[in-house]
């Protein structure tokens, strides 16, 4: 079961994606980041969401290697990604 700093540690992950995107925009310190997103987008795009180009995806990715260097093989694995991308869809809802 995870314990309510796990899920503390989710919701910093899902803010902490948030920004990393907000700094890849045009003019932002990462913006070398997005262009390559953007040429990404085409060349070849399974790669395009999970590296970047979806939020969720990028919430899921970030949650899934984080918990599994956390939890080793556990299955607490599963709960804290989806609780991190539960935490990134909430947080899209009352941010936008």
């Amino acid at each position: 079961m995870l314990t309510l700093a796990d899920i503390f540690q989710a919701a910093q992950i899902a803010v902490c994606v948030r920004v990393f995107l907000l700094l890849t925009e045009s003019g932002q310190v990462f913006a070398f980041y997005g262009r390559f997103l953007q040429h990404l987008e085409w060349k070849s795009p399974t790669l395009y969401k999970p590296l970047g180009g979806c939020l969720n995806c990028l919430t899921g990715q970030m949650g899934l290697w984080i918990s599994a260097a956390m939890f080793g093989l556990s299955i607490k694995i599963i709960p804290f990604t989806l609780i991190t991308i539960f935490i990134q869809i909430w947080l899209s809802k009352y941010s936008d």
